[in-house]
């Protein structure tokens, strides 16, 4: 399955990305609702964490991973490309809610070991987690921001306080329930074996 999965992986990002950057550039000339730059830098960002990702640690289920980082990826492009944030109500809810629980799963599934062997107990662990996880999330909102300052020199991309607490909500609550998913796994798990 591992060598489906990659090749497919990467021949869908590279698709993607090409996409993005001929957009981009103006060879193709798709609306958009926000930026190209957004969308390249997030798949290409995505890309090479998950790759590094894979490499680094033999235990990671490649197919699932490469599965959820992809759909991630699909439904971040597909929300500006369709222009899904401005017709369908709370789709940027349900996308922050959504990629949170795949990072913190991402995290959970590289720390695992570390933290086992730390042996820290279920609350530090699950602080930590959702930490690490609400930290992605908020650089994403500040990229958002400065895009914004550096790149447009107007308010695009980050639309205002109370958009920007909504974000960041769901992705907080859904690093914590990811993580309670988590640890309801790994108990039936070890009540199993």
């Amino acid at each position: 399955m591992n060598k489906i999965a990659l090749p497919l992986f990467r021949t869908l990002m590279i698709l993607l990305i090409s996409f993005e950057l001929l957009n981009w550039t103006g060879f193709f000339r798709f609306s958009l609702t926000y930026s190209w730059f957004w969308l390249i830098f997030v798949a290409v960002f995505s890309w090479i964490m998950t790759e590094a990702i894979i490499t680094k640690n033999k235990k990671v289920p490649i197919p699932l991973s490469l599965f959820l980082v992809s759909i991630s990826v699909l439904l971040d492009a597909s929300w500006d490309i369709l222009h899904f944030y401005a017709t369908i109500h709370n789709y940027d809810k349900f996308l922050h809610f959504f990629n949170s629980g795949v990072i913190t799963y991402l995290i959970f599934i590289v720390l695992k070991d570390t933290l086992e062997e730390a042996d820290i107990g279920k609350f530090l662990t699950s602080a930590i987690l959702i930490t690490i996880g609400s930290f992605f999330w908020t650089l994403y909102e500040i990229e958002e921001f400065l895009e914004d300052v550096l790149i447009h020199h107007r308010q695009i991309r980050l639309w205002d306080g109370y958009d920007t607490a909504w974000d960041l909500s769901m992705n907080v609550l859904w690093c914590i329930v990811m993580t309670l998913i988590l640890w309801k796994i790994m108990e039936k798990k070890r009540s199993i074996g």
